[in-house]
């Protein structure tokens, strides 16, 4: 058996369901090789772990992950926040894998905004003193707020 750095158990980089590789070692063994003595670092990843299937159902479905980004630790070091999309395609056996070197920021709801002809419909008033009633509670106190419109 190999031994890699970031992998190290390589011979499972088919790593799979439903079915039983025989010589998958002696298959990658000169990829391995490239592998050690570049030194090479698997990127992480988001979504579904395998990123190939055999488009079967039941017994004969096989899934692998055949598809990865690797990298030198150096290019890692100056993208720290690289991260690798598995995402599916409908057209296609392959997951997509995309590469996304950018701080992933969580999207943000919308503001709220006000539009000035609410205050034309007949029940705005009413909304508005009832929605500003608000019971509150903790341990110790029982509060009202009540504001008028």
């Amino acid at each position: 058996m190999h031994k890699t750095k970031g992998y190290t158990a390589l011979i499972n980089f088919f790593s799979q369901i439903g079915s039983l590789r025989i010589g998958v070692e002696s298959q990658i063994s000169p990829f391995l090789e490239f592998f050690n003595e570049a030194a090479l670092v698997e990127l992480p990843f988001t979504g579904p772990v395998y990123t190939w299937d055999n488009r079967q159902i039941g017994y004969h479905q096989i899934e692998e992950r055949l598809d990865r980004f690797s990298s030198s630790p150096d290019w890692l070091a100056t993208n720290p926040n690289a991260i690798v999309q598995h995402q599916q395609v409908t057209s296609s056996d392959h997951k997509a894998l995309i590469l996304s070197t950018e701080l992933q920021q969580p999207s943000l709801p919308e503001p709220f905004r006000f539009e000035a002809f609410w205050v034309q419909e007949p029940s705005f008033h009413d909304l508005v003193a009832q929605a500003w009633t608000v019971q509150a509670s903790d341990e110790s106190t029982s509060f009202l707020v009540n504001s008028e419109v």
